[in-house]
């Protein structure tokens, strides 16, 4: 911070450099301070080349620690680093998808990013992307999140995800020489989706079941059926797509559904 644009540009090109390694000398650089330095520069800077080292060099700590990108967004705000997203440079968008990956899997931060719609929303706009490792991360980020709270399938629904999913599933196999790592993580949110399932019919059934035969649901009977109902129309979206068809419906899909 105050020093010009070389030497910042070294000095960040040294972080990730030696961040790039395990050794014990890059856990001299695994701090929150530097973290924010790094930051700073990232955001601070004109020249596009020292921003892309910053940015790089915060990733590579991030790996070692996702505490390090956590005192980031304590500092600057989520608004901040979900607003570096629309960056041009593809780069840019790489190394913040994989520090949001790395925060979500370590369980930093995950209750608030997990329930925020505006972060999903994001996220889902990034896999209109022409670069295939910014939607394979975006994928995994999208994960992340449907692991921890399964009501922003809906949501991720309503925003064309399973568009998005039924267009690179069919890329991949069109496509002899598909991106291996694009294909491992959409399996790797397909299984997961797939999985999810029983369990979202299974709640809406038992929120109808609780007040089946009821004039007047309870306070707590009608905050279930509030949450789970909506829900049903996730069943429309995933049944509607070749990817998830197949693996979806058999003979207890079609009993829950008649029940």
């Amino acid at each position: 911070e105050g020093g010009d644009a070389v030497t910042n540009h070294l000095a960040a090109k040294i972080v990730e450099s030696v961040c790039t390694t395990n050794s014990s000398a890059a856990q001299g650089f695994v701090t929150g301070e530097i973290g924010q330095l790094l930051w700073y520069l990232f955001t601070h800077s004109t020249v596009d080349s020292l921003r892309v080292t910053a940015i790089s060099a915060l990733c590579r700590i991030s790996r070692h620690s996702a505490a390090a990108f956590q005192s980031v967004i304590e500092k600057v705000g989520l608004t901040a680093v979900l607003s570096s997203l629309q960056a041009g440079l593809s780069r840019i968008q790489q190394c913040i998808l994989t520090m949001l990956v790395a925060m979500l899997s370590s369980g930093v931060h995950l209750h608030r990013f997990v329930q925020e719609k505006d972060f999903v929303t994001r996220i889902v706009r990034l896999l209109e992307s022409p670069c295939t490792v910014i939607r394979a991360k975006a994928f995994l980020v999208l994960l992340e999140v449907l692991r921890n709270n399964k009501e922003m399938l809906l949501l991720c629904c309503q925003t064309r995800l399973v568009m998005y999913i039924e267009r690179d599933s069919r890329k991949g196999k069109e496509q002899q020489n598909s991106n291996e790592y694009l294909s491992k993580c959409l399996d790797l949110l397909v299984c997961h989706i797939i999985h999810q399932l029983p369990g979202i019919i299974g709640s809406v059934l038992s929120a109808l079941r609780n007040v089946s035969g009821r004039k007047h649901p309870s306070t707590v009977q009608a905050k279930q059926l509030r949450t789970c109902l909506p829900m049903m129309s996730v069943m429309l979206h995933l049944v509607t797509a070749q990817v998830f068809r197949p693996h979806i419906i058999n003979e207890e899909f079609l009993i829950n559904c008649g029940a």
